[in-house]
């Protein structure tokens, strides 16, 4: 692999627009194929990074903040050393935590307060935690907790997904989302419009900078598949021959993005591609918590497949896993 890729010039400020694709910590986490893809993807990915919440709305958590929580959280250390492998992304600025001023966690809150209120969604308030979201020792120790295990905890993984929708139908961002595996989230894909589907070869497996050089050999192929994207969900055009163009790019950049780890690589993991299925979906902005309550034995009345402009969601599968 050649010296470390620095694509800072590429990037400009950390902006709203339909380039931008929203990341779940816990996909981040696990380097789950959805993230995977959004990085090598997206002009910018937002995610819910876990922080005290105190004093932080709409701007970036200064590092003492950080400090604190980390000498008082042995859970919390372990999150931030699972998110170790991907400093690389944030420090070139692909990865953000606040969009232009705005911070998903006051969706979260959001949610959590809804949930509270709301009739329709009563039967999601045994599966609450009250308070969780108010004080920060409490919402780091369950939060981190639950991104480690991948989200066993309905009371902090509900408000966090439905919270990230929000964030990002507000904002006409995409969204990205691994194969749905557990009951509620295939009731959840099922409230969808299918809008497209391609197949791409990615890196499932590499360094953060493995993703970040990928980028750069497939910066044009890349760009134009994003916007192919975009125009599918936003005027029904086919993105599959940007997707060939994409894929053709990949193979003939695959001997350099697949060369053995140089020194600099932090994180040298063994570097696996694969081919993913990405399948563009219009969710409605409730649709976690519509597909929650249904899960739970409730009801509540759908809104509408594309209620409110809808979710624009990138559904990520592995072809053949």
């Amino acid at each position: 692999m050649t010296a470390r890729v620095d694509q800072t010039a590429r990037l400009g400020p950390a902006g709203i627009g339909p380039g931008t694709i929203v990341v779940s910590p816990y996909h981040i986490t696990t380097r789950e194929p959805a993230s995977m893809v959004a990085f090598q993807l997206a002009d910018r990915v937002t995610t819910l990074l876990l922080a005290p919440i105190a004093d932080r709305v709409g701007v970036a958590v200064d590092p003492e903040t950080f400090r604190r929580a980390f000498s008082r959280s042995g859970v919390y250390r372990r999150y931030l050393d699972s998110w170790a492998w991907a400093r690389p992304l944030f420090d070139e600025g692909l990865v953000v935590s606040v969009l232009d001023g705005a911070d998903p966690v006051e969706d979260v809150l959001g949610v959590c307060a809804r949930i509270a209120s709301d009739a329709s969604l009563d039967a999601l308030t045994r599966f609450m935690r009250p308070g969780v979201f108010k004080d920060d020792r409490v919402y780091l120790q369950a939060a981190s907790a639950d991104v480690l295990k991948a989200g066993p905890d309905p009371g902090v993984s509900i408000p966090i997904a439905a919270g990230l929708d929000a964030f990002a139908a507000a904002r006409g961002l995409l969204v990205a989302r691994s194969a749905p595996a557990s009951v509620a989230q295939k009731a959840e894909t099922r409230l969808g419009r299918r809008v497209f589907r391609v197949t791409i070869p990615v890196v499932l497996q590499g360094s953060a900078d493995r993703v970040l050089l990928a980028r750069v050999l497939l910066d044009e192929a890349r760009r134009d598949l994003l916007a192919a994207i975009a125009g599918a969900f936003e005027n029904g055009t086919d993105p599959r021959t940007a997707a060939a163009r994409y894929a053709a790019r990949f193979e003939a950049e695959r001997g350099e993005i697949c060369s053995p780890p140089a020194p600099h690589e932090e994180d040298e993991v063994r570097v696996v591609t694969g081919e993913v299925s990405v399948e563009g979906v219009v969710l409605p902005v409730d649709a976690v918590l519509i597909s929650s309550v249904s899960a739970a034995g409730g009801r509540v009345a759908s809104p509408g497949r594309d209620a409110g402009g809808g979710v624009h969601t990138l559904i990520v599968r592995i072809v053949g896993g």
